[in-house]
Parts: structure tokens; C-alpha cells; sequence
């Protein structure tokens, strides 16, 4: 953006190729025309998609709508009523949307905690996801609060952008909320409290010590505190978040470009990318690969796996399990696979058209593990 000079610690935001931003209802439904909002943020999402960065979206406002909708004053109580407001909201909640981004084409999803801690729900959405975004379509997400109950509920739309952004693999989260940051005090009753640009992760603890409840619009359900229970959840995927006032003209633009606005929250190292596999998802069984195919793995660090790269299967797993690769005794590094072991049995060392003749082009993803899903370790042990 002209007139703007990148700040030397926005460097993980300038640089951020996969992104999801989260947008609070209130800032959908308050200060202005209501269809106005909605362009205001696929403008500026249109123009980041522009500069070649894929774009998913997080979006509040299907209970909201549906109090408009109904005519009701504002946000009831009672979970039944929540969710039938939510089913009556979530049409036009992307309706709208449609008629902003247009003529660029939108998708629904849909998500609920099951689909974050069920693997192969969770490789099904991040596969979906992805394809989405490399056809130029704009993923735009909402919990399931139709079905959503408290116990299997993911909570607020600040969690659910976190954990969204784990799925796709992203290298930035962006919430978008009402106000300007996390300050070091009150500023509605401290004149002196000054924002806070960067969070280092041994602050994180400090950071919530002086966070405060920033929902007053009785329409959204995120304070502060809940924000930064998403920034840990996106540390665990070392994901960096940065927090910002979804008034401010020109604000994704501005972030993006690297403008020292909003309080970024830098994830701790070794967490990046795909390593968030190592602690979370139990290890199920072990493919053998060739020599071949683990020294292109180990070199460039980008690849699939494919059915011919598989020399032995070890183990009983199923699609969206997570299985550790090795390759002559030594271990190489771990990811999700897309099919069951029977399927790898039967069809490992096959080429992709032999593959595609067995299974079919419905049952075919082509890859045994796709990249987003593996983690290749530095020194193979």
C-alpha cells in the first residue's frame, strides 16, 4: 500500500501467503448501512487476493441475523432459540456475503468440534478448503449453531478462526474485533494506557493479566480473554496473530503491508508449520518408504507421498490417522494418511494410473499423504 513502510517486526505478517481473518458480528451490524460492512471487508479481501495470497474467512452474524430477521430486540436466551435463530440467520448471513464479494464466487462451511477432533473429518476439511482456494473461491466459515450444543460446542468465532487456520495450514490469523488492540490497561477509565504493538510468547501469561471484556454490543459473544485463548490455540500450529480494529479504514490492507497497527502476537519457535503434529495426534501405524522417495522427502520438504513411494505398511490405521514414515530402520517424520492400511497394502509401489484403474476417480486422492499433512523431520533418527 503507497505510503506505507513495512515495520521490521511485521515481518511474519508481510510475508503471509495463507491467511484467515476472523470478523466479529458487531462489526457487521453496527455504524452504518448493513450491506456496507459486508463490502467494506470483500474489497479489501478481493485486493489481498489480488496481491496473489489465498484468503479464508471466519464470519459472526448468523444468530445476529436472525434477531433482525424476526424482529426481535436482541439476543434471547435459551439454547433452542439460539440455534433455530442461527438456522434462519446463516442464509442470509451468506447471502449477504454473495452479493459483496460478487462477481467473485463465496463457499459456506459449516464446522463443529467434532470436525476439529475427528481426523478424518478434520483431512476431509482441510483438503475441501484448500481446493476452494486454489480455484479462486473465498471459504467462508461459521460453526455449526444449529446442531452446536454447550458440551460439543467450539466455543466463540475468535476459537473457531484458530482452529480454522490450523486446518488450513495458514502462516497468519487475523481478528478482527472493535477495538484497536490489547492496551496495558483500561483506556475507557486510564487516559495513560497505551496499546500494545507486539507480544513475545513469554508475555502471553502478562497479556491476559491485563486483558478486559471488549463485547458490549450484546450481539457477539468474544472478549478480550477469549482472544487470547484463540492466540494460544493458533501458538500451537505457530500461527501469528495479529488483533485489530475492524473500523479503521483500510485495515486488512494496512496490516497486511506491514504498518505497526493492531497488537501482533508472535507464536513461539519450533512450532511452525505442520509440527503441531507432533504433539497432537497419536502415531498409528508406520509407513516404509523407498530410498527414492525419502531422499526427494528429505530434500526439498514440499512433496506428496505417493502410492509408488510406499514399500511396507506396518500397523493397522485408518484415513486422517496420523502415521510415522521411515525409510531403512530410520525414522523420517510423520503425517495423516488419506487411506485405510488395507488400501496402502494392496496398492503401495503402484503408479498413479494403475491407482486411479483400482480405486476409481471417487475414490482417488491421488496422494497417500498430501504435504499440508506431513512433517518431515531435519535429521532423520
Amino acid at each position: 500500500m503507497p505510503g506505507i513502510v513495512a515495520h521490521p517486526s511485521r515481518q511474519l505478517v508481510t510475508s503471509a501467503s495463507n491467511i484467515v481473518i476472523k470478523i466479529g458480528s458487531a462489526l457487521l451490524t453496527t455504524r452504518g448501512s448493513h450491506d456496507g460492512a459486508f463490502l467494506k471487508f470483500a474489497n479489501e479481501v478481493c485486493s489481498l487476493r489480488d496481491e496473489g495470497r489465498q484468503v479464508s474467512l471466519v464470519s459472526s452474524g448468523a444468530i445476529s441475523q436472525g434477531v433482525s430477521l424476526m424482529g426481535l430486540s436482541g439476543r434471547p436466551a435459551g439454547l433452542a432459540t439460539a440455534q433455530g435463530l442461527a438456522s434462519v440467520g446463516q442464509p442470509a448471513l451468506m447471502n449477504t456475503w454473495a452479493r459483496a464479494f460478487a462477481p467473485t464466487p463465496v463457499a459456506q462451511f459449516l464446522l463443529s468440534k467434532y470436525d476439529l477432533t475427528n481426523p478424518v473429518s478434520f483431512i476431509n476439511a482441510r483438503r475441501a478448503l484448500r481446493a476452494l482456494a486454489e480455484r479462486d473461491v473465498i471459504p467462508i466459515g461459521n460453526e455449526n449453531d444449529t446442531v452446536a450444543t454447550d458440551e460439543i460446542k467450539i466455543g466463540d468465532n475468535d476459537t473457531l478462526g484458530a482452529a480454522v487456520a490450523k486446518i488450513r495450514g495458514a502462516d497468519l490469523l487475523v481478528i478482527l474485533t472493535q477495538v484497536d488492540g490489547l492496551y496495558n490497561g483500561n483506556p475507557e477509565e486510564d487516559s495513560s494506557a497505551e496499546l500494545i504493538h507486539t507480544v513475545l510468547p513469554e508475555e502471553i501469561a502478562h497479556a491476559e493479566s491485563v486483558a478486559g471484556d471488549a463485547s458490549s454490543d450484546g450481539l457477539g459473544t468474544g472478549g478480550f480473554a477469549t482472544k487470547l485463548q484463540a492466540v494460544k490455540l493458533a501458538y500451537s500450529a505457530g500461527i501469528p496473530v495479529v488483533i485489530a480494529n475492524g473500523y479503521t479504514r483500510n485495515i486488512l490492507n494496512r496490516v497486511l503491508s506491514g504498518e505497526q497497527i493492531g497488537t501482533l502476537f508472535v507464536p513461539p519457535e519450533g512450532t511452525g508449520g505442520t509440527q503441531w503434529l507432533n504433539n497432537h495426534w497419536p502415531v498409528k501405524g508406520r509407513l516404509e518408504v523407498s530410498e527414492k522417495a525419502a531422499e526427494r522427502l528429505c530434500d526439498r520438504n514440499t512433496e506428496h507421498l505417493w502410492m509408488e513411494d510406499v514399500a511396507r505398511v506396518l500397523g493397522d490405521f485408518h484415513r486422517g490417522d496420523c502415521v510415522a514414515l521411515g525409510c531403512n530402520g530410520k525414522l523420517l517424520g510423520r503425517g495423516l494418511v488419506g487411506y485405510d492400511t488395507e488400501v496402502i497394502a494392496q496398492l503401495k509401489g503402484l503408479g498413479s494410473e494403475k491407482v486411479l484403474q483400482s480405486l476409481g476417480p471417487k475414490r482417488y486422492d491421488f496422494q497417500v499423504m498430501d504435504r499440508a499433512d506431513l512433517v518431515i523431520y531435519s535429521e532423520p533418527h
